[in-house]
């Protein structure tokens, strides 16, 4: 809407876009599957299947750019859309076969040639600039699962909380310790959180083990967790952070907060009654509450 809470130059859309997130200026991007054709604004996009669609929209132009994502899976992989300081995007999700953005940049599992399919799955990520260029792009991962468990904004770019397999640390060949910026992990398997820089992919701080985290989310002071089970060996020795309970695992949970480099500032446990799944997590009112 504009001003006047009219609506100034509706677009409409042939598909019910899945993600829809605000950028840090006027302008909002799309995210969603849509099958074979899609029409937007005058613009025709045609796929050989079901495909990705990403863009960029505001009140005032309409469509400012958009992109297709091909996979050559019958079911594509959605991503996490992470709004940037000067106005673009950084997309991160999983992938098992090759993707390309716009026909031109390619994504192609280890070890996979031009066209191949992997039964792993791996982590992609790139930058859309605001203009609608690509700035970036990367893949983490080799030959053995992994998965994002979250992702969310930090003041350099964004924070991910994936779980690994071995392919990222003291395993063979030692080539696959490149897909992770040659840092190792505390252990062959877990879960770790990073922060990859949104001005180039790189891994900007190094990963830290993050045991039993479920969830991840921004926080005024870094970075807020929650987690099933025990926060034992996150590093939580202020006097605030309540002790591991003795119960069922499965009745347990927890909240972390951390810095935006893996430190741990607090945590809080509670015991339920009956099992339940989080679903997601959010931080309001400032960091006071979630």
């Amino acid at each position: 809407k504009d001003s006047g809470d009219g609506w100034s130059n509706p677009i409409q859309l042939a598909f019910s876009p899945d993600v829809i997130s605000p950028s840090s200026n006027s302008s909002v991007f799309i995210h969603g599957v849509f099958d074979s054709s899609l029409s937007i604004d005058q613009t025709i996009h045609n796929a050989e299947g079901p495909a990705l669609y990403l863009a960029a929209m505001d009140h005032t132009s309409g469509l400012i750019w958009s992109h297709i994502i091909e996979d050559q899976g019958s079911s594509p992989e959605l991503l996490s859309l992470i709004p940037t300081s000067d106005g673009g995007v950084v997309g991160v999700g999983e992938f098992r076969h090759e993707r390309s953005l716009s026909d031109t940049y390619i994504f192609t599992p280890d070890g996979q040639s031009t066209g191949g399919i992997s039964s792993a799955s791996e982590i992609m990520a790139f930058k859309i600039s605001q203009n609608g260029s690509l700035e970036w792009s990367t893949t983490f991962g080799s030959d053995l699962d992994e998965s994002i468990l979250a992702a969310t904004p930090t003041s350099e770019g964004a924070a991910l909380l994936i779980h690994h397999t071995s392919s990222f640390s003291g395993s063979t060949p030692p080539a696959r310790n490149g897909t992770f910026g040659q840092h190792t992990l505390p252990s062959e398997e877990g879960i770790v959180s990073f922060i990859i820089d949104s001005d180039d992919g790189l891994i900007d701080v190094a990963p830290w083990a993050m045991t039993n985290i479920t969830h991840l989310s921004t926080h005024p002071l870094g970075l807020l967790g929650v987690g099933q089970g025990n926060a034992d060996g996150l590093g939580c020795t202020d006097e605030r952070s309540s002790p591991s309970l003795n119960g069922d695992p499965s009745l347990t949970w927890f909240t972390i907060l951390l810095t935006d480099e893996g430190q741990c500032l607090w945590s809080n446990h509670v015991l339920g009654y009956i099992p339940f799944e989080m679903v997601d997590v959010d931080v309001a009112d400032s960091g006071r509450s979630f």
